[in-house]
């Protein structure tokens, strides 16, 4: 697991983002595009609310090489050699101001960009 040192804070932001997928009511079987999916910590809560019958894409502006102490490529790499690698399609790269071509003949059911909800705060 990449966030070994940081076990405490990853669970509390797991569990912030499972409080949103219940806000927003993702069900097993959905078709979600998450924008913005950075490392994928919000991809791997997603992958595991649609269940083995949903699929999540993920979006993100940067390149592979981005981040530090781990990139991106290497995070999202863990996240789809796990057993939700086949809930999963990462697209990296990919400014969608300038056209979204590359999901042509894709549909979602939920559409989600990076956001907080109110009612999640604690």
């Amino acid at each position: 697991m990449l966030h070994d040192e940081h076990t405490e804070i990853q669970a509390i932001q797991t569990a912030h983002r499972l409080r949103l997928i219940d806000a927003w009511d993702i069900q097993p079987g959905e078709k979600i595009l998450e924008i913005g999916s950075s490392q994928g910590d919000m991809l791997a809560a997603l992958a595991y609310a649609v269940g083995p019958t949903g699929h999540v894409t993920g979006v993100d502006i940067a390149s592979p090489d981005y981040g530090s102490p781990y990139t991106i490529g290497q995070a999202i790499k863990t996240l789809t050699d796990s057993d939700y690698g086949d809930r999963l399609t990462v697209f990296f790269e990919r400014d969608l101001t300038k056209g979204s071509d590359f999901l042509a003949g894709e549909h979602f059911t939920t559409n989600r960009a990076h956001q907080h909800t109110r009612e999640c705060r604690e």
